[in-house]
C-alpha cells in the first residue's frame, strides 16, 4: 500500500531537472552494484533524448508526483519496441523507497497502457541484483521469462526480463 496519494503526469521538457533526479541518485547504483556509469554531460544529453523520443512517439515519460505536495517522487517510461512490444521502466528517488510508490506508479501506468495499447506485450528489464524491483514487478503481475547471462541493456549488467500478464495487476 502506498504511503501517500500519487499521480502520474506526462513529462514536459521544462521538468528536466526533476525527472533525472533519480538518475543521478548514487543509491540507485549501489542497489545494482555498479558505479554510476555515465558522466553528468551524458545524463544532460539523455534529457534531450527524452524530449526527442516523446516527440517522435516511440517513448513516453511520466513524472511520479505526490498528489498533496506535487513533489517529484520519481519517473516512469514506456518505449514502443520492435514487434509492438512495450518496454517499461521506473526509478524512484531513494528517499522515497520502501513506501509502495514504485508499485502504485507502475500499476497506474499499466492501467493506462492496457487501455491505450490493448493486446500489446509489456515487458520490463531489471538488473539481477535489484531484488526490490523484482518484488515491484511481481506485485504488478509480471513474471520472469528469461535471465540474461551476459551484459544486458540494464546498466550493462546481467539482468532479467519480465513479461506482464494483463488483468493481474
Amino acid at each position: 500500500m502506498v504511503s501517500r496519494p500519487i499521480h502520474l503526469e506526462l513529462f514536459c521538457p521544462d521538468e528536466a531537472d526533476v525527472v533525472l533526479i533519480a538518475e543521478i541518485d548514487e543509491r540507485n547504483y549501489e542497489v545494482i552494484r555498479a558505479p554510476r556509469h555515465r558522466p553528468q554531460d551524458d545524463i544532460d544529453g539523455q534529457m534531450l533524448d527524452f524530449v526527442e523520443g516523446r516527440l517522435n512517439g516511440d517513448q513516453l515519460h511520466w513524472v511520479i508526483r505526490d498528489s498533496l505536495s506535487q513533489a517529484c517522487l520519481g519517473s516512469l517510461q514506456a518505449t514502443l519496441a520492435s514487434g509492438g512490444v512495450v518496454s517499461v521502466g521506473y526509478r524512484v528517488i531513494s528517499e522515497h523507497w520502501g513506501n509502495g510508490i514504485a508499485t502504485e506508479a507502475l500499476r497506474l501506468l499499466l492501467g493506462q497502457l492496457a487501455s491505450a495499447l490493448p493486446q500489446r506485450k509489456i515487458i520490463a528489464n531489471i538488473a539481477s541484483t535489484n531484488v526490490a524491483s523484482r518484488r515491484v514487478l511481481e506485485k504488478c503481475g509480471f513474471t520472469p521469462v528469461v535471465a540474461l547471462t551476459g551484459a544486458s541493456s540494464v546498466d550493462n549488467m546481467r539482468g532479467e526480463t519480465f513479461v506482464w500478464s494483463s488483468g493481474t495487476a
